[in-house]
């Protein structure tokens, strides 16, 4: 799919730095990108990154702004956008020069015009995720995933840009763009297919008129949380502090606790412990040193990985393989 925007950062700030690296401190690295560029202007930049598929593109836009920021976006067709905005607020230009179109934890469809308008962000830290859908295919499945002129009562700007009705996100949309944000990167067409049923879920939850259930949303939330950490684990990442998965997920760190005690019956910390100790087993059938281990897990050395595995299992880690042979 052709990609049908560009940000055109350098017409604004003629002086940035571009560059296909993304910055060190960026809140959701996309291992699938296949599109990734930042502009740098002092302490502030603009990163984005795309997914590009053969009906759908999805994209992650994150502004770090240490003033407020003006950025012109540049149209090449008409689409539809699915935004959500995981953090930060953002705002049009033209519309309002000082109130947001779009605050944190809400979301909104955007139809756009072929042309050029500028976004305004406020200073601060900025995480905006979208999708559009190809138009062959809205057309060829035009009665679950069309909209029609009713969806837009908003004119930003008349004959350019046109709004829906921003709303609050539900726990399952957030549940489904952590999702999104966090798969793996696969070889071939299963990477879309995975990403294709992701948007298919988050797309879906604007169709059910059903009211969510806590009790199902906090279950989906806290499999998102296991999913992150387990990814994390799967390629040798540390895992963070409690404290910064609570604030990843917007969840408050005792209630995370409490709901994770209920749903599985240990703390989310014994959650990891445990993550980590079942990965190290395959570590040590695939022959690794102890001390290779506990760098890999991020233990503080040789010694808290030997007695986290003991108390786990009862035996040292370098007898587990010879009473538990393959």
């Amino acid at each position: 799919m052709i990609v049908g925007f560009a940000i055109d950062f350098l017409k604004a700030y003629p002086q940035a730095g571009k560059t296909l690296q993304l910055p060190a401190d960026i809140s959701y690295p996309i291992a699938y990108a296949n599109e990734k560029m930042c502009w740098h202007v002092d302490d502030s930049y603009c990163a984005v990154q795309v997914f590009k598929g053969k009906y759908m593109l999805s994209y992650c836009i994150e502004i770090k702004a240490k003033q407020a920021l003006r950025i012109p976006i540049v149209i090449h067709h008409p689409d539809i956008h699915w935004q959500y905005m995981l953090q930060g607020r953002i705002g049009v230009e033209a519309y309002d020069n000082s109130n947001p179109i779009l605050i944190e934890k809400q979301q909104q469809q955007l139809y756009v015009e072929k042309g050029v308008f500028k976004a305004w962000v406020p200073p601060g830290r900025h995480i905006l995720v979208g999708f559009v859908i190809a138009a062959e295919w809205l057309a060829k499945h035009e009665d679950a995933l069309s909209l029609s002129a009713e969806d837009f009562p908003i004119a930003l700007i008349p004959g350019l840009v046109y709004q829906s009705s921003p709303t609050a996100m539900s726990d399952a949309m957030l549940t489904d763009i952590f999702r999104l944000l966090q798969i793996p990167y696969k070889k071939g067409f299963k990477q879309e297919t995975i990403i294709y049923a992701a948007i298919g879920n988050l797309h879906g939850a604007h169709q059910d008129e059903i009211p969510i259930d806590p009790e199902a949303g906090a279950k989906a939330k806290l499999e998102a949380i296991h999913r992150y950490i387990h990814t994390l684990i799967e390629e040798e990442q540390p895992v963070p502090l409690i404290q910064e998965i609570a604030d990843k997920f917007y969840i408050e760190i005792n209630h995370l606790n409490r709901i994770h005690k209920k749903h599985y019956a240990c703390t989310i910390s014994a959650f990891v412990n445990t993550a980590k100790l079942e990965k190290s087993i395959e570590y040590l059938y695939a022959n690794y040193s102890i001390l290779n281990i506990a760098f890999i897990l991020d233990y503080n050395d040789s010694s808290a990985f030997r007695k986290a595995f003991i108390k786990k299992y009862s035996i040292p880690p370098s007898q587990y393989t010879q009473k538990y042979p393959r």
